[in-house]
Formats: structure tokens, C-alpha cells, sequence
């Protein structure tokens, strides 16, 4: 159970306890309805100590949120055991890699660059419940005295690799990804700048086993330019 509360001059003290679940879009639109404005970055205002963590369908409003990312620089890194069963040498896959982006209804195409020139793909099927983590940052992302929150979102399922990061040879290959970021409680676009991608399969040594195993990584950031704070700022 998460409890916050936001002062107005509505009301001396507003308590609203969430169960099970927190929904950032819901807890967003409820205090912008009641309280206006004002009220919205109080809302969001966490609390020392406070954590979170929980699975859900994502919004509407977190999906176009998330697509507003611009995807920009990656770099690819081995697994414990190395880049392994993959069509291309390790050494294409070295260096630094300008990123972009495609989501689709059920899927995000992950392509990479270098020298502008395509070097691989990775398409990603979504899953339906994404995961939800947040927990009270402390001292290190303390902001004006503020409490701040380090959030993930994460996602796993089934992917496609194509190029330079093409599989060879793994069973049932999937993937975990990760969106990092620091913020306040409520869910912000903004508010996330790193991801990471893991690329994994059952062990081909004991896939009886159904352990997996990563294969390799790819970890890289969000440029600049995210638009739903501005139009958050324009509404308001």
C-alpha cells in the first residue's frame, strides 16, 4: 500500500491510499480533474522511503508516452559467455551504434547504425503486461531537497534479429527490456534516459533444463526532445 498526500485550497489534507497496483496515468488525471494545475506536481511528490512494484496492462496514455522517446547512441556488450551464435564476427558489433526506434501495435523495432550505414535489427514482440518498478532514490538524486524516485519499465517476450545481431542457432531466443530513469512518483515520459536490452535463449549445453542464458546486451540512451511535457505545460 502507497499513501500520499497534497494540500490544496480545497481541502486542509487529502489522503488517497492505492492498493495492489499503482496506476501513474489514473493518479495523473485524478489530481489534475480535482485539483487543477496546481495540484499536479504535488500529486507526484514522493516520499522518503517510498517503493512500488507491480505488473499491468499499460495505458494508452503510458504507450504514446513511451513512443515519444527518441531512441539515440547504443553499444552492444557480450553475455558471461560472449557475443555467441551470432551470424556476424564480434568485431562488427564493437563500438559506439546511432539507434532508432519503430513501435507498431504489438511489437518495437530496434534498428542500428553505424556510419549511418543499417548494421542489424532486433523486433520485439510486446508483451500485454508490462512491469512497473519505482523506488525513493535517496541522497544520490536528491533534487532541491525533493525525495526522487528511480523507476523502471520493464518488458519481456519473443524477438526477431536480423544483420550483424542475428541468432544462430538458439533455441526459443527472447528478451528483456529495460527503460531506467529518475523522477518524481508519477509516470513522465521525461523522466526516463537509458535502456537496455538483454538478448537470451535456453542454454544449448541443457535446454531440458529451461534456463536461459544471455547472449548479449545492447545498452543506450534518449535524446532530447520529448514533446508531452510541453503539451502538458500549454494544457495547463
Amino acid at each position: 500500500m502507497i499513501a500520499f498526500s497534497q494540500r490544496s485550497k480545497f481541502s486542509p489534507s487529502v489522503i488517497v491510499k492505492i492498493r495492489h497496483r499503482l496506476n501513474w496515468s489514473l493518479l495523473l488525471l485524478a489530481a489534475s480533474m480535482a485539483f487543477g494545475g496546481i495540484a499536479w506536481a504535488a500529486a507526484c511528490e514522493a516520499d522518503v522511503g517510498e517503493w512500488a512494484q507491480f505488473d499491468q496492462a499499460p495505458s494508452a496514455y503510458e504507450i504514446s508516452g513511451m513512443r515519444e522517446l527518441h531512441f539515440a547512441g547504443a553499444k552492444v556488450f557480450s553475455g558471461p559467455h560472449g557475443i555467441v551464435n551470432t551470424e556476424a564476427d564480434p568485431e562488427t558489433l564493437s563500438g559506439e551504434f546511432s539507434a532508432q526506434a519503430e513501435w507498431k501495435d504489438r511489437t518495437l523495432e530496434i534498428k542500428i547504425f553505424k556510419e549511418k550505414k543499417p548494421a542489424g535489427s532486433v523486433l520485439l514482440e510486446l508483451p500485454g503486461e508490462w512491469s512497473f518498478f519505482q523506488a525513493e532514490a535517496g541522497a544520490l538524486h536528491a533534487k532541491q531537497g525533493a525525495p526522487r524516485m528511480y523507476k523502471e519499465i520493464r518488458l519481456e517476450g519473443k524477438l526477431q534479429a536480423a544483420g550483424a545481431l542475428a541468432l544462430k542457432n538458439i533455441l526459443n531466443p527472447g528478451f528483456r527490456l529495460i527503460f531506467q530513469g529518475v523522477g518524481g512518483r508519477c509516470f513522465e515520459p521525461g523522466d526516463f534516459n537509458r535502456w537496455i536490452l538483454q538478448v537470451n535463449g535456453l542454454d544449448p549445453e541443457n535446454p531440458s533444463l529451461k534456463q536461459r542464458m544471455t547472449y548479449y546486451s545492447m545498452r543506450g540512451s534518449f535524446s532530447p526532445g520529448t514533446t508531452v511535457s510541453k503539451k502538458r505545460s500549454k494544457a495547463s
